[in-house]
């Protein structure tokens, strides 16, 4: 008896670390480079790849975010319906704008686009119940939706990068020709040097506080 509640103590802890390692693989999977060490934006060379950590400073152009109402650099939102036990996932809307980069030594610009990866953590989930009145905006965005399944519960998550989100940024950085940063006497005032492209692997640019506590 002694030996099988030991067995099975044993069965547990090696359950549990397996479980572990196997959810670390994965988001070391997603994550893809962002899991490497990043760099100041002082010590970049031009054309170098590297992982960049810092705020985020919104550029001219932004967005609003279609159920907070945020204005953002970015948005994504999914919308999920519940069937039976589980959530499926309907569709996946997204929308960014180029925006900069500030870690304190310097200021890079990112021009996100369509081929850009944004790994964007939830900041807000928004239910729809058939019988319950959602908000307008919650509405809209389900509309479509809702001429097909009326009576299911469905929900909206939304993900947003706002002015001072720290973010981790993977990919080439290119000097812009005739900036250099002797001609501003701090930070604050100069002009950003680097611009982002995609690496070989891509641009990816995530709030995820793992990537980022992974500096």
């Amino acid at each position: 008896m002694a030996a099988t509640a030991a067995a099975l103590f044993a069965l547990f802890w090696i359950s549990m670390g397996l479980s572990i390692l196997f959810a670390d693989y994965r988001n070391r999977r997603r994550v893809g480079p962002l899991s490497a060490p990043s760099t100041r934006i002082a010590d970049l060379q031009d054309g170098a790849t590297a992982k960049l950590v810092g705020e985020v400073r919104l550029g001219d152009a932004t967005e609003e975010a279609p159920l907070s109402g945020r204005t953002c650099a970015a948005y994504r939102v999914r919308v999920d319906a519940r069937r039976k036990l589980r959530w499926r996932a309907l569709e996946e809307q997204r929308a960014a704008h180029g925006f900069f980069v500030n870690d304190g030594s310097g200021e890079v610009f990112v021009p996100a686009d369509e081929h850009t990866e944004l790994l964007l953590t939830t900041d807000g989930r928004f239910v729809d119940k058939p019988k319950k009145r959602a908000s307008r905006a919650l509405r809209r965005l389900l509309k479509p939706f809702r001429k097909e399944d009326p009576k299911s519960k469905m929900r909206c998550d939304e993900a947003t990068l706002q002015e001072v989100s720290r973010v981790a940024v993977y990919g080439v950085f290119r000097q812009r020709p005739g900036v250099r940063a002797e001609d501003a006497a701090d930070y604050r005032s100069r002009a950003y040097q680097f611009v982002a492209e995609p690496a070989d692997e891509g641009l990816f640019v995530s709030d995820e506080r793992g990537v980022i506590d992974r500096a």
